[in-house]
């Protein structure tokens, strides 16, 4: 069985982002592109998917799932729905 590696996230360039938890604002996350300026709440979990992915981690999926204490089959189809959400919108990008 040839299984593709996950895919690892980064920042992109264009995104300024800020951890509420840094500001005793907790689970709530602000990304925003930049130049345009429109920003981006993310809170709770997708603020840990976002997170997790910006971490490097070979496998986002079950380090999400190992936080929150769930089953990877359980989460896996809703973080990586959420995850190509993110890339798609400009709010993460995937390394090869």
């Amino acid at each position: 069985v040839n299984e593709q590696p996950a895919p690892r996230y980064r920042v992109p360039d264009n995104i300024a982002w800020v951890d509420g938890a840094d500001f005793d604002m907790t689970e709530e996350l602000y990304l925003t592109v930049v130049p345009e300026g429109r920003t981006v709440l993310l809170k709770d979990a997708a603020r840990l998917i976002w997170l997790v992915a910006i971490e490097g981690g070979d496998d986002v999926v079950a380090e999400v799932a190992e936080l929150v204490g769930r089953p990877v089959a359980e989460i896996e189809q809703e973080v990586r729905q959420f995850l190509e959400s993110l890339t798609g919108r400009g709010l993460l990008a995937a390394t090869s």
